[in-house]
């Protein structure tokens, strides 16, 4: 009996340690199954993760290529519109060439009539003055950069002087008297490759990644010959396509060490974890599982976050390119004029007449470009958040003037009709003037663009009804009836760097920011901006701003203005001392105060007027003009070292800062380094001389102003 109970409890026993044995065989089972497919999913959604990060590497370093590229591209066309404004004709070619050599560049050369006259450096590239269009190797593709009117890029091919170099030319057409276009020849820039993609290639390189270049042999043969690249092969790579002139270009680009990316690891952490498990249970099991899915879901998150920045990165970029080719456009324009206007000064010098017309077109050339450029730099500034306002008493009604007197030549240029009412209580109001006049010469620059000659355009300004006995609020209304815009256009036009495609809005000069800086600049004030439009009907666009109420100054105002009539011409048998370190600016400046009656001495640097000025006695100098960027010393701390020095008109002489830096914290910093005033440059006598009254006079001096094409800043 005893026996037999032994043998049961033996054989439950039995049971009971196979029943324990099961279960971790169970779990071990399981485990190993969850385990391998985890692996398969991370090492999936890691090569994902991997291959996108290297799509978003091909096409930003795509992307600097092709603007590499641009900037070779960009030589040839400088130089077709000096052939164009000089009527077929070029000189100081080599002065010029060499100013546009880089250390990419092999040669720039032009070619008229196909055969190319002139290269600059010569030494070294004699070889190079063939005839294009009958040469065996270079005749088909130049013949049809001719016949299409098509930049073409030829190469790669070896160069004699060493290394390898790719040939772009550009077809220049010039317009006959009887307006027909004949072909002219060539401009032409001989570009080094690795040379001019050593950033790119550097950066790719730094980020340990193989990569090719390979761009369309010619653009009748889709077939693609590599420019640059690893010696390695390329296994699966990710590929971005892009085209310059008539040529198709590839960027393709893997990781160095391939798509498998940490396989090992993966599976010495599968072996360690499956140890864990054993030693663990199934309980570790179930938490590991549960991180596991954590991880994944982290990884499939930054993979969607990757997959929408990849999307960005490539909106991105054609958004950039297109800015930057409109730039270009837009940029040349005026330069382009400028360029042709002088050719036109040393042909016709003996005519002062047309010497001035053409000094009047260079001017208003000038003023566009110089336009441009505000409005890129206003941009950045607003996108970094540097934006700074400068707030002072100004009367509401002269600045309603100030904007008609703005826009009266070009309103009866166009021969339209511009309608000013005003209905307002408080006159004198606290504001930044200058941003506010920036705002509604955007706004009424527009109107005036995109409104038919002889159309209407309207200026309301109204005071609203408020509780308030410290602000004013302002409702300002500007109303055309041009050419409205569409619905779609609508939404986005206070995006930076958007225009409306037409064949009408194409032919009208502009960045695409003038509504991104307004509509940024109210809101930054406190104010609200809105538009109604309609396409062919015109356009409205409505601001509510509040601005301080003043004590009110006209009366005082009216008194300066009669005791600066009285005062004539204040600059006459002034003597200034000087800081500029550019000989073209010193000798411009030297003349402008000339025309006035006054004198000046010319110091390149701050030390040399440091120096100058301590050894000048009482009455040598009435006053010093003092540029900010200089080199030795710049004119912050020259001006300190003035009012520290023992001279006993140290503290006294007047300092005015006359410079480039045009901000409104830059006048800040002229004003604490110890200077009485800020004159940005280009210089406005005008404005020199305003500026030079309140200072003698006593009182504040004027606000620094900017005049661009059609805006103020």
């Amino acid at each position: 009996m005893w026996k037999k109970i032994k043998s049961a409890q033996e054989q439950k026993n039995t049971f009971r340690i196979k029943k324990e044995l099961w279960i971790p065989v169970f779990v071990l089972m399981i485990g190993l199954v969850v385990l391998v497919n985890i692996d398969i999913r991370a090492d999936s959604s890691q090569r994902d993760l991997i291959r996108s990060r290297a799509e978003l590497n091909a096409v930003t370093y795509a992307d600097h290529m092709k603007a590499d590229i641009v900037r070779g591209i960009d030589i040839t066309n400088t130089f077709e519109q000096i052939v164009i404004s000089e009527n077929g004709k070029i000189s100081m070619f080599s002065k010029v060439a060499e100013n546009m050599m880089a250390d990419y560049i092999q040669s720039i050369q032009i070619a008229p009539d196909g055969v190319v006259t002139e290269i600059y450096p010569e030494d070294g590239n004699e070889a190079g003055k063939i005839d294009l269009i009958y040469d065996k190797e270079r005749g088909k593709i130049s013949c049809y950069a001719r016949d299409n009117d098509v930049i073409t890029m030829q190469g790669p091919f070896s160069l004699k002087q060493g290394g390898t170099g790719i040939a772009v030319r550009n077809p220049v057409y010039v317009e006959q008297k009887n307006g027909e276009r004949t072909f002219w020849g060539f401009t032409i820039v001989i570009i080094r490759v690795p040379d001019i993609f050593a950033d790119s290639i550097k950066s790719l390189t730094d980020f340990s990644y193989e990569y090719k270049l390979s761009k369309s042999i010619a653009p009748w043969d889709e077939t693609y010959e590599e420019v640059y690249g690893s010696v390695v092969e390329m296994i699966d790579p990710v590929t971005y396509t892009f085209e310059l002139g008539d040529s198709q270009w590839i960027l393709e680009v893997m990781p160095e060490n391939g798509w498998n990316s940490n396989e090992k690891l993966y599976r010495l952490w599968g072996c360690g974890l499956l140890i864990v498990l054993l030693l663990t249970g199934f309980v570790f099991m179930i938490m590991l599982l549960h991180r596991t899915q954590e991880s994944e879901n982290t990884v499939v998150e930054l993979n969607k976050k990757l997959q929408k920045a990849l999307e960005q990165a490539k909106t991105a970029s054609v958004e950039k390119s297109n800015f930057l080719f409109n730039m270009s456009h837009d940029i040349r324009t005026p330069m382009n004029a400028v360029i042709g206007m002088t050719s036109l000064i040393r042909h016709d010098a003996g005519n002062k007449d047309k010497v001035i017309e053409y000094a009047d077109k260079i001017d208003i050339s000038s003023q566009h470009l110089l336009g441009i450029i505000n409005d890129i730099l206003d941009m950045s500034k607003i996108e970094a958040g540097k934006t700074v306002f400068k707030y002072d008493d100004f009367s509401i009604l002269n600045f309603i003037q100030e904007i008609n007197n703005l826009f009266h030549s070009q309103i009866d240029e166009k021969k339209q009709i511009l309608t000013t009412k005003k209905n307002i209580r408080h006159e004198w109001v606290n504001g930044d003037q200058l941003r506010l006049m920036q705002i509604f010469s955007n706004l009424l620059s527009n109107a005036v663009k995109y409104t038919q000659e002889g159309g209407e355009i309207q200026f309301l300004v109204e005071e609203c009804e408020t509780n308030s006995s410290v602000h004013a609020k302002y409702r300002f209304l500007v109303r055309d009836n041009g050419i409205g815009m569409s619905a779609d256009f609508k939404d986005k036009i206070f995006d930076a760097f958007t225009r409306a495609e037409s064949s009408v809005t194409n032919k009208i000069q502009g960045t695409g920011l003038g509504m991104a800086i307004t509509r940024n600049l109210v809101e930054a004030m406190g104010g609200t901006i809105d538009l109604e439009s309609e396409l062919g009907q015109g356009s409205c666009f409505e601001v509510f701003i509040e601005l301080r109420i003043a004590e009110d100054r006209t009366v005082a105002l009216a008194a300066q203005e009669k005791t600066d009539e009285q005062d004539g011409n204040i600059l006459q048998g002034m003597r200034f001392l000087c800081a500029e370190d550019n000989e073209l600016n010193a000798e411009i400046l030297t003349e402008l105060l000339k025309t006035e009656g006054a004198e000046c001495t010319i110091c390149e640097n701050g030390e040399e007027v440091l120096k100058a000025f301590e050894q000048s006695a009482p009455g040598d100098y009435d006053m010093i003009l003092m540029d900010v960027q200089m080199p030795v010393m710049n004119g912050y701390e020259a001006t300190k070292a003035i009012r520290r020095s023992s001279h006993e008109l140290a503290k006294k002489i007047p300092i005015i800062a006359m410079t480039a830096n045009a901000f409104s914290e830059d006048i800040q910093h002229s004003l604490a380094a110890g200077m009485n005033a800020h004159v940005s440059k280009p210089v406005e006598m005008k404005v020199l001389e305003k500026t030079i009254r309140s200072i003698k006079s006593g009182g504040e001096a004027p606000k620094c102003r900017l005049l661009k094409s059609d805006k103020w800043i």
